[in-house]
């Protein structure tokens, strides 16, 4: 039984992860205009954040439309894959996972589920790496669905921001917060709770806030022998970025993986420019059926149809 693994292009894993593990990925839209990209293909990261800062026109950035993901599903399965697996941006943030099973829904006999992380770029990164490592270990579906439920439910994303003025422009707060945050000079650490955006902290300085996403971390799995993986992402802050992995790779002990990367336009048009952010979660040594047997689910699947 061969699974095969497709997610979208807010995973941001690196690309020759994506290359050697043989995923397909599905891009989001960005337009700016009259102009449209797929992310990770039609602009490049610099290209994007350039046009960001000097464009007039705010970019805005949509799900994949319903007729690529089914091209997507009819070109693997002719390619003697018996299943596919399908990762997804939080439905709380996009539209994929409804492109995504609206797709499947038209190819009632096949065997397709379509997963709802609950989460984005590298806190979906990393789900879609473990169900890779599982598929390519001979895992069954239930098996790696029992294991992304598991980490659905343990996965801890927090990020830190430079400017509200993006998530203002892009309607993801309110005028009133983007002034008082604006004039106070304020750093906010944002958080994805129930794939939703939810204020966590805030600070006045990059310094701060780096110490604070590290204390974060700690508070969240205080015990620092707990096998992890984790993840730390950026928007153009490469020397901060090595500073927070030296911090994360000190404060944790057990680290089964760990990822870095850049965020992409569709994510980084909401936030902008200097986002420092971390993505940590417990790595079970055995799957917690019981735990998993009363969390609701975020799936969709044809494959007992």
């Amino acid at each position: 039984m061969m699974i095969k693994v497709i997610t979208d292009s807010t995973t941001y894993l690196p690309t020759e992860f994506i290359t050697s593990h043989n995923i397909e990925v599905v891009p989001l839209k960005v337009r700016f205009g009259n102009e449209v990209y797929d992310e990770g293909i039609g602009i490049s990261n610099d290209t994007f954040y350039e046009k960001l800062a000097t464009e007039s026109v705010f970019p805005k950035t949509s799900q994949p439309p319903v007729g690529e993901f089914k091209l997507k599903y009819e070109e693997i399965l002719n390619n003697d894959n018996d299943e596919v697996l399908v990762l997804t941006i939080s439905s709380g943030l996009s539209g994929t996972f409804n492109s995504a099973k609206t797709a499947a829904d038209m190819l009632p006999k096949a065997k397709i589920t379509v997963f709802d992380s609950k989460s984005t770029a590298l806190g979906l990164g990393l789900m879609v790496a473990t169900a890779v490592d599982m598929a390519d270990t001979g895992h069954s579906m239930p098996e790696i669905m029992a294991r992304l439920e598991q980490m659905r439910q343990d996965m801890h994303v927090y990020f830190m921001v430079d400017t509200l003025e993006y998530l203002y422009k892009g309607g993801r707060i309110g005028a009133v917060s983007a002034f008082i945050g604006g004039l106070l000079k304020f750093k906010p650490i944002l958080t994805i709770d129930e794939g939703v955006l939810k204020p966590q902290a805030k600070v006045r300085t990059r310094t701060k806030a780096i110490k604070r996403l590290i204390n974060i971390a700690q508070e969240s799995i205080p015990d620092t022998n707990t096998p992890v993986q984790i993840a730390v992402m950026h928007i153009q802050s490469e020397p901060d970025i090595a500073r927070l992995e030296k911090l994360m790779r000190k404060q944790f002990h057990n680290i089964n993986r760990f990822v870095t990367g850049e965020i992409g336009p569709v994510i980084g048009a909401h936030t902008g420019p200097g986002l420092l952010g971390i993505c940590v979660c417990p790595d079970a040594y055995s799957i917690d059926w019981k735990a998993i047997q009363h969390t609701p689910s975020y799936a969709h699947s044809n494959a007992t149809k």
